[in-house]
């Protein structure tokens, strides 16, 4: 067997990573979940008073870059592993939402 394989193999750093790895997937899809019902609550906000709600905008903001952050460790673009590990990524506040008018 090739030393630096078995050296790899032998590692704890690898196999805890890949132990993260799971734990954030299944956080993935519990964010992603719900992503999808802070997309509906704006829909449903924004048929109502016509404009998107602010808080729901900037938790879905954060929820974002939260699922980003995840992916960037998933597949192993950093080594910083999100929340709970760090704090929980705020919402880019300098994004505005405009909605598409009916000019007619």
């Amino acid at each position: 067997m090739n030393p630096e394989l078995k050296n790899n193999l032998s590692s704890s750093h690898y196999w805890f990573r890949a132990l993260y790895v799971f734990i954030f997937v299944f956080a993935s899809e519990v964010a992603a979940m719900l992503l999808l019902f802070v997309a509906v609550g704006q829909i449903v906000f924004t048929l109502i008073t016509g404009e998107p709600n602010k808080r729901l905008t900037a938790f879905g903001g954060s929820l974002a870059a939260y699922l980003f952050a995840v992916f960037n460790f998933v597949c192993c673009k950093t080594e910083s592993k999100p929340f709970p590990f760090a704090d929980w990524p705020e919402a880019d506040t300098d994004d505005k939402v405009t909605l598409a008018k009916d000019t007619q």
